[in-house]
């Protein structure tokens, strides 16, 4: 992941009019993943039903009050681990970079028509890619406290946790920048807008 995010990083900096679609990009790939990361974990209990067999055996359930949105879900009971309901949190996880991908497609068109960022619609856009992508590390972040403790000879859980934290700290080094792109920190000149540099 590290070398395509890196990649992508530095053609947006050499070509900064190429920087907001490499950006979306780079996320995209880093959320597949996050769900490539989640699904290594079915496959090496064997395949779903063999996963399930083994929580149910043990008498293991799911847990849905687990970070980021498990501090709102206080009331939510545990999940059955049954193959429909993994299915269901996989779900959850592959929903953002489709999303994604989605968005991504249509800021393209809606900045080729406006040919500028600042319009209401990409507001939007940042938000519900937010939300998504809560929803997806929520759903992860389940999968991974799920099987991790049967997998702990493979090291599944710090592999995770290195491509989920190397994700946030990619996305959030965007927010920050929007942010001050938004307070003017960087100033407009005759080479490059503001809103070019954050990118």
């Amino acid at each position: 992941m590290s070398p395509i995010v890196s990649l992508c990083g530095t053609v947006g900096m050499l070509l900064p009019r190429s920087a907001t679609f490499l950006y979306g990009f780079a996320v995209l790939y880093s959320m597949l993943c996050i769900f490539i990361t989640v699904t290594i974990m079915t496959t090496l209990h064997g395949s779903r039903k063999a996963m399930c067999a083994k929580f149910l055996s043990g008498d293991r359930k799911i847990n849905p009050r687990i970070f980021p949105l498990g501090c709102c879900l206080v009331c939510l009971p545990d999940i059955e681990p049954n193959e429909m309901n993994v299915r269901r949190i996989e779900w959850l996880v592959l929903q953002s970079p489709l999303l994604r991908i989605f968005l991504v497609i249509m800021n393209i068109v809606v900045f080729m028509m406006i040919n500028t960022r600042n319009h209401i619609w990409f507001l939007v856009t940042d938000v519900l890619w937010i939300i998504s992508l809560l929803i997806g590390t929520y759903g992860s972040y389940m999968m991974a406290s799920l099987g991790s403790e049967f997998l702990k000879a493979y090291r599944v859980s710090l592999m995770f946790y290195m491509v989920d934290t190397t994700q946030w700290i990619y996305y959030l080094n965007k927010v920050v920048l929007n942010f001050f792109n938004g307070i003017n920190f960087f100033g407009y000149d005759s080479v490059l807008s503001s809103s070019a540099k954050s990118h």
